[in-house]
């Protein structure tokens, strides 16, 4: 008799907790000032990068095209390399 008192409330405990998470997932987001779904600080944020126009005139600069990158890696011979692996196969 005990386990089915337990039992049931058991099952009553999550259908509230069922039915407690389907009424808050359902509530539509309330709007902002502005009307809309969207906060006004993350509009000003997207109208503002928006407008943004990079200058990328610097790459045909002739000091741009005398940059040379490094075309290996380096090593330095003075520094003695570390112990053989152990787990390579001889």
């Amino acid at each position: 008799m005990r386990a089915n008192i337990v039992t049931v409330a058991l099952i009553i405990l999550i259908l509230a907790a069922g039915g407690a998470w389907y009424w808050y997932t359902q509530r539509a987001p309330a709007p902002d000032a502005a009307g809309g779904p969207f906060r006004s600080e993350f509009l000003e944020q997207y109208r503002y990068l928006k407008n943004v126009e990079l200058d990328v005139s610097f790459f045909s600069e002739p000091l741009f095209r005398l940059l040379e990158g490094t075309r290996s890696a380096t090593t330095s011979p003075a520094i003695p390399a570390g112990r053989s692996n152990p787990f390579v196969a001889p």
